[in-house]
């Protein structure tokens, strides 16, 4: 009975200060008589705030995907995996005699699918097969390039346009790997896709102009293959240019003579002495016969081109 007046005062004013300090009214403060507790102190205490959800997976290493993006990423992804088994499993089968049928069959894939996906998806499939292809195979390498050939005629050049540029970085990953094997597999591929008429046998100039200043090992290599395959043809577009060519990589062969140290003993190489014989037959007009193969598919593509542009 003492004790409960001196208690309720001092738990009055103790609230009193807090309404006070949250800002609360006064008069609330009174209403609460003694041995009542404060329905707001013990909201405060019982019940946590609220914290936003969490990302799910947002303390693992899978990335979070919006949940009304879920279902259209799982079905792109699962497309595009259908999409290149069918076409790695077409290309698995691509031969000379059914080069234009399977042409066709992708082709039929690449418009019913985006653009985009349809040429990045062909242009990787195409550049593994090629670069991890047989061992200097140029059966295999115009075989390919009889297949984009046909296609750039039967979807369009943006097609063949965005594969070379594939192509261009995938060259440069495997010259920066020293992979000799994939370096001639790519350089056939190359060397083809200029006799069947993709690209042009300017490119092919600009590119072994680039090889002749370095000329490495790797790049003499390069630079062989190039010539044994469409040496013929681009000297056939454009003379000046070859005569311009051999000029300068003759200048380059007598500077790295001129020095010495590793450039003296590559330069006296078996390799680099069948690059310049190379070189001369060339310049001689000394023509490569034709393999069966070439023509056979050079035909098909210009039949394509000619169908194409009826159509």
């Amino acid at each position: 009975m003492e004790e409960t007046p001196t208690e309720a005062p001092s738990r009055k004013k103790r609230r009193k200060r807090k309404s006070v300090e949250h800002g609360r009214e006064e008069n609330v403060v009174e209403e609460i008589g003694p041995g009542v507790a404060n329905p707001e102190e013990t909201h405060d205490v019982a019940v946590p705030l609220e914290t936003p959800a969490r990302a799910p997976g947002s303390g693992s290493s899978v990335k979070y995907v919006a949940p009304h993006l879920r279902p259209c990423a799982t079905k792109e992804s699962e497309e595009h995996t259908q999409i290149r088994r069918r076409i790695r499993g077409l290309l698995n089968r691509l031969s000379e005699s059914n080069v234009e049928s399977i042409t066709g069959e992708v082709s039929s894939i690449y418009l019913s699918v985006g653009r985009s996906v349809s040429c990045q998806i062909i242009s990787e499939e195409v550049l593994a097969s090629c670069s991890s292809g047989p061992r200097g195979n140029e059966q295999y390498a115009a075989v390919f390039a009889a297949f984009v050939a046909g296609m750039a005629c039967m979807v369009g050049i943006d097609f063949s346009a965005k594969l070379m540029a594939s192509l261009a970085k995938s060259f440069e990953n495997e010259y920066s790997k020293r992979d000799n094997l994939s370096l001639r597999n790519l350089s056939l591929l190359l060397s083809y896709l200029c006799i069947f008429g993709v690209c042009s046998s300017e490119l092919i100039y600009d590119f072994l102009v680039t090889l002749s200043k370095r000329l490495k090992e790797i790049d003499v290599s390069t630079i062989l293959t190039i010539l044994q395959c469409c040496g013929m043809k681009i000297r056939a577009d454009d003379p000046a240019a070859m005569k311009d060519f051999i000029l300068g990589i003759q200048n380059r062969v007598n500077e790295l003579k001129a020095s010495s140290g590793d450039s003296q003993e590559s330069i006296n190489g078996k390799r680099m002495e069948f690059m310049l014989e190379t070189i001369l037959d060339i310049k001689n007009n000394k023509k490569r016969p034709k393999t069966r193969a070439d023509k056979e598919m050079a035909t098909k593509v210009t039949s394509w081109r000619h169908f194409n542009k009826r159509t």
